[in-house]
């Protein structure tokens, strides 16, 4: 019990929620950065190369 910074079950399983909650906003914010910048510099040649036609 001396690692659990919560004692009772209730006020424990809300700190874990929201901890795993930031733990997957942060897999998704970095998951999208990576596919979509690829999309970003797609989209951004796509519409310079259509302004210079």
């Amino acid at each position: 019990m001396r690692y659990i910074k919560y004692r009772d079950l209730e006020n424990n399983q809300v700190y874990t929620l929201i901890v795993f909650a930031a733990m997957n906003l942060k897999k998704l914010s970095t998951w999208q950065l990576e596919h979509m910048s690829s999309y970003l510099l797609l989209y951004k040649n796509s519409k310079s190369t259509s302004l210079h036609s």
